[in-house]
């Protein structure tokens, strides 16, 4: 299953298709952080539509002001009829939204998105290489915390209507993150429940939805995550300057702290591997 591709918020309010009730759901989450590969899994077992860019870049920070902004400022998006848009910011307004948040292990996620970032850069420019240097890390490690403060902030007063997946988490069970979604807000849990453990997630848009997000004839390779190999690759001066970040935001920033399970993110480093002088580990 893919969760490359980029921690989710959502934001609930119901709406009427076919003589169904179902609820929009407003995502959050940086790229790399699985947003689609959660977005694909959400809208094909439940009832609910998941609006990534609606209400504001899923990527971006979170804070009601932002979204009553955008909603000021925006068009009819064209996914949505004018009456299902009007009960969203009715909802909106109302604060009665809920939301899920999607967060990840700022160590394996600054891999991921340079990854990913140079294949953008070179792409655009052929005759040009981007590398994995410690000035495009921090930049980067510093754009993640600023997301999950503002996460970690909007979670603190709006609890009740947030939930958080880790992409660990996701990785290692993905039934279990739906389980305990459908857990939080009182939703059926499928008696089959469809986890695209094969697929590869899409980039996506608010057009397409549930099965469109996953490509079927692309293999996910799950252990590349859950056995550090992704750390193979890593210069080892980025490897350890993003271990000390993350221990040195972990520790100034509890509230951060408190949105990841740290004994899964060990799972996403596991043997065979070698110490590093910042008591990361590398597989051999």
């Amino acid at each position: 299953m893919a969760f490359a591709g980029d921690l989710s918020c959502l934001c609930g309010v119901l709406l009427r298709r076919e003589d169904k009730i179902m609820e929009i759901i407003k995502q959050f989450g940086l790229q790399r952080s699985g947003t689609n590969a959660l977005r694909g899994i959400i809208e094909v077992n439940l009832d609910l539509r998941v609006a990534a860019n609606i209400l504001g870049d899923k990527h971006s920070s979170i804070s009601w002001a932002a979204m009553e902004d955008w909603a000021a400022e925006m068009p009819l998006p064209k996914s949505l009829s004018p009456k299902d848009y009007n009960r969203l910011l009715d909802a909106l307004h109302g604060r009665t939204l809920k939301f899920i948040l999607s967060v990840k292990d700022p160590v394996s996620w600054v891999n991921s998105y340079f990854r990913y970032s140079k294949k953008k850069f070179e792409h655009k420019n052929p005759e040009k290489i981007l590398d994995f240097t410690t000035r495009f890390a921090e930049k980067s490690l510093f754009s993640w915390q600023e997301r999950m403060k503002s996460y970690a902030d909007f979670i603190a007063q709006n609890a009740g209507q947030c939930f958080v997946v880790q992409h660990e988490k996701l990785l290692i069970s993905p039934e279990s993150v739906l389980a305990d979604f459908c857990r939080k807000f009182d939703f059926p849990f499928p008696d089959d429940p469809e986890l695209f453990l094969e697929g590869y997630a899409r980039r996506g848009t608010d057009e397409q939805q549930g099965d469109m997000l996953i490509n079927r004839k692309m293999r996910f390779n799950r252990d590349f995550h859950l056995e550090g190999q992704w750390m193979r690759d890593m210069p080892e001066d980025v490897l350890e300057q993003a271990v000390a970040f993350r221990d040195d935001v972990f520790g100034r920033h509890p509230e951060i702290r408190s949105l990841f399970d740290v004994e899964t993110i060990g799972l996403t480093v596991a043997a065979p591997s070698r110490k590093l002088s910042s008591g990361a580990t590398r597989p051999a």
